[in-house]
């Protein structure tokens, strides 16, 4: 049960309790001498009208006078063994006169007078039920306020937990108001300094990886033209080959950095035009020399992205296919707004299948090829900046398919939260 039920349940049984105990409380201490009260009065009033009648003043003359109601009756109110103990009815005796009194809702007096009874209604009746009709409506108000204070003392809560569940999606820019009363303030002065820290040491990060990746490149130019002037000297061409190998390959690394620091700065590095997923498809195409048997199909409508980075999306794709495939055939699907590479290849463990998109993740698999395992850490930056998304599956009958949809005008937002649906069947 959540702490907002919680406070909630326990105000409204407090308020129930004490609604309770103020309905018998009033019925003790209140309802029922106030009865008594009126009780007297009314007898009373009933022996003052008996006088006046007694002095010769007429029916007519006491009713105008306002007040009780008053009639004269030929027999008694009720039979004799209608009055008694347990009855409505009970005998009294006052100033020596008999007369029979009902003390129920309507409260009544009647008095012998010769040979006809006189009987003094009260003109207003008196019923508990009001009063606890008046206690229960105060109650369900009170509820209402109960519901209303727990959900007002619980909303810095609430808005704590939706804080965190954004920060840890990854959104380092949410803050809590400082309010609430000094515990509360407390923790959201902590809660801001933690995400603030947190944003520090992650720019500081981004901005250490981008230095590196930059000054790298300096000794590398070096490297490279020492090894042209080693094969100047005569040094074994085969050997030179190596080392400039290796240079590329740590030169492509930090390429890679850098690209990451860049994407990382935000969507402004992107350079967006109108752009055909089938066209940019192709040309990755024709930059691929191999023997493997593509098959593309498919139309796309004219979206909007960086042609650019879209391209690198699409070859990173590609070359994956091509490199984990075992040189099995490649088709490749454009729908209007997606894009989809399968490959008949051994596909990947489900276990590392929500791990690809990690950056230097590499599968089991991908020991035995050559790579850094960002590839498809920067494909899911690159989309992300566009608005898009990006999913990987085991293909039924053997190989791994891996999938990206980009919003188009009749598709705006694609809900993050909801798993990805991979754009054509597997």
């Amino acid at each position: 049960m959540s702490l907002r039920a919680r406070v909630t349940l326990l105000l409204s049984a407090a308020i129930i309790l004490a609604v309770g105990f103020a309905g018998i409380a009033a019925r003790e201490t209140a309802l029922q001498p106030l009865r008594a009260d009126l009780m007297r009065g009314q007898v009373h009033e009933a022996l003052q009208i008996a006088l006046e009648l007694r002095q010769g003043a007429t029916l007519e003359e006491v009713r105008e006078e306002g007040g009780p109601q008053v009639s004269l009756m030929e027999t008694a109110p009720a039979s004799p063994e209608k009055i008694g103990p347990g009855q409505a009815w009970k005998q009294r005796r006052v100033r020596g006169r008999k007369m029979l009194v009902r003390r129920d809702k309507n409260p009544a007096v009647a008095i012998q007078l010769h040979r006809r009874w006189l009987l003094v209604e009260s003109a207003h009746t008196s019923s508990p039920k009001k009063l606890f009709i008046v206690l229960g409506a105060g109650g369900l108000l009170l509820l209402g306020a109960a519901v209303f204070i727990g959900s007002t003392l619980t909303r810095p809560l609430r808005d704590t937990q939706e804080a965190l569940l954004r920060v840890a999606e990854g959104d380092l820019s949410q803050r809590l108001p400082v309010r609430g009363g000094e515990e509360l303030e407390a923790v959201a002065e902590s809660f801001n300094a933690m995400t603030e820290r947190i944003s520090t040491m992650l720019r500081s990060e981004k901005q250490l990886m981008a230095g590196i990746s930059h000054e790298l490149r300096t000794p590398l130019t070096r490297l490279r033209l020492q090894t042209e002037l080693l094969r100047d000297e005569g040094i074994d061409s085969a050997r030179l080959e190596k080392m400039e190998a290796n240079l590329e390959a740590i030169d492509c690394l930090v390429g890679e950095f850098l690209e990451r620091s860049r994407l990382d700065a935000g969507a402004s590095v992107l350079e967006t035009q109108t752009v055909h997923l089938h066209v940019l498809a192709q040309t990755c195409l024709s930059a691929i020399s191999t023997t493997t048997a593509i098959e593309i199909s498919g139309e796309s409508r004219a979206l909007q992205g960086d042609p650019a980075r879209l391209k690198r999306v699409i070859s990173t794709l590609l070359e994956n296919a091509l490199k984990y495939g075992q040189e099995s055939s490649i088709h490749i699907q454009v729908g209007p707004n997606s894009f989809q590479v399968s490959d008949r290849g051994p596909g990947v463990s489900e276990a590392e299948l929500p791990r690809l998109f990690e950056a230097f993740f590499r599968g089991s698999e991908a020991h035995s090829h050559r790579g850094y395992g960002i590839g498809l850490s920067m494909a899911q930056q690159i989309l992300g900046l566009h608005g898009g998304r990006i999913g990987v599956a085991n293909r039924p009958g053997g190989g791994l398919v891996v999938a990206f949809v980009l919003p188009d005008e009749d598709q705006p937002d694609i809900d993050h939260k909801q798993l990805l649906r991979l754009p054509f069947e597997v």
